[in-house]
């Protein structure tokens, strides 16, 4: 019998054991690190911290090569012309829902993206609009659609066009913005500013206010408060030719997402997200170990010359170039930017890389909270819906000419 036939576990002396002590500790120390979340219970609510571990952009998520469907034109048919896009869905039968507020329509295309039939004017009458947004779909042929200007929302079905109307209460959000819907239709609204002389004098400087978000019914009854959460940062200029107010570049507001069973509320000051249940209930509250970047110069650079590339006029490049002399610019970007809640429950959340964002990367974390995956999107293309295998996305190309397009998306 050789020497190594011998050899039992009684023949390692106790250095050999501190060693496999060693050793074991050390691969639950590399397991703990790989992880990508922990998680815990805290009086009810699941508090999930997740990792930013580079191993996630490689999790399977991907789109497809090029789109699966895109219309629009630059000239030729109207029906084919978008601008300010302002929400769509995909039905289950193929049929793509818009929202073109430029010509205060509901515009339905087919499958093969041939244009059905619109419903909407300008006006104030019934099934008419100002500025309408198409919240979301309801059962398989109805849809929800706010009119911002007129506060009030319709009812349409897809085929026969207005069914009925409704005024959005005074108390959902200040000035309502239609943030998406619940599964039952009950709206949720909030984020809007309003200004006023009466309460002290117009804002001046850097301000920040708070606006309640809350849920109405299909009666247009108010239902749930999730509280006063800040809006976006602002910088407000009062002179003898009146007030001014404008978004602070690089300044954080409050960021939301709705799903068919859970809404998703954060102020980007740090990466936290609490989620609730359409009655108000706090549920859930997501982190992630990803600081807030710094603001450099060539971000501020980079701003600037967009802005004054977009300027109309010499004289408003001029008071634009005079007040980015006078604004202050925060040290810090927001943690994150936009959310949205795709088919499947599953929380996308947009990296904040700048007011103007070409090609945004999106981290996708589980109905619970727990971080999945990161997805890079198409360049100038701003998600207006994710379906279980698409997204249906608004392309504004360099001329700001507008596209409707369709990419198919793969989960892992």
């Amino acid at each position: 019998m050789t020497r190594s036939a011998l050899l039992g576990p009684a023949a390692f002396g106790p250095i050999a054991v501190v060693l496999l002590l060693f050793m074991s500790a050390c691969g639950a120390e590399d397991r703990e690190r790989a992880t990508p979340w922990v998680e815990r219970d805290s009086t009810g609510v699941l508090v999930v911290e997740n990792r930013d571990l580079p191993s996630l952009r490689d999790a399977g998520y991907a789109l497809s090569p090029e789109p699966l469907l895109s219309i629009g034109s630059v000239s030729g048919d109207p029906e084919y012309q978008f601008f300010r896009v302002a929400g769509g869905v995909l039905l289950d039968d193929g049929r793509i829902v818009v929202s073109n507020s430029s010509s205060q329509e509901i515009r339905v295309y087919g499958a093969d993206g041939t244009h059905l039939h619109s419903f909407g004017t300008a006006g104030a009458g019934p099934g008419e609009f100002e500025n309408p947004r198409l919240l979301g779909g309801l059962g398989a042929d109805s849809l929800v659609v706010q009119d911002v200007a007129h506060r009030r929302v319709s009812i349409l079905h897809v085929d026969d066009g207005f069914a009925r109307s409704f005024p959005t209460p005074e108390g959902a959000g200040g000035f309502p913005i239609g943030q998406g819907i619940f599964a039952d239709g009950t709206q949720a609204y909030g984020g809007g500013l309003y200004f006023s002389s009466d309460a002290g004098g117009f804002p001046e400087g850097v301000f920040q206010s708070d606006a309640l978000y809350a849920s109405v019914d299909l009666e247009g009854n108010s239902v749930t408060e999730f509280g006063s959460w800040p809006s976006s940062e602002m910088y407000g200029v009062v002179s003898d030719n009146g007030f001014m107010a404008r978004s602070l570049p690089f300044g954080k507001g409050t960021s939301i997402a709705v799903g068919r069973d859970r809404l998703w509320i954060g102020k980007p000051d740090a990466y936290e997200v609490h989620g609730y249940q359409p009655d108000g209930t706090l549920t859930h509250v997501l982190r992630l170990d990803r600081p807030p970047a710094d603001v450099t110069d060539a971000d501020v650079a980079r701003f600037t010359a967009d802005e004054i590339e977009d300027a109309d006029s010499p004289n408003e490049r001029r008071e634009f170039e005079a007040l980015m002399l006078e604004m202050p610019i925060p040290d810090r970007m927001p943690a994150f930017g936009s959310m949205k809640v795709d088919a499947l429950g599953h929380l996308w959340v947009q990296e904040y890389a700048g007011p103007r964002v070409r090609d945004p990367e999106w981290t996708i974390f589980d109905p619970d909270g727990h971080i999945v995956g990161v997805l890079r999107t198409p360049d100038r293309t701003q998600i207006l819906e994710i379906g279980p295998d698409y997204i249906l996305g608004r392309l504004s190309d360099e001329l700001d000419i507008e596209y409707l397009q369709v990419w198919g998306l793969t989960r892992p």
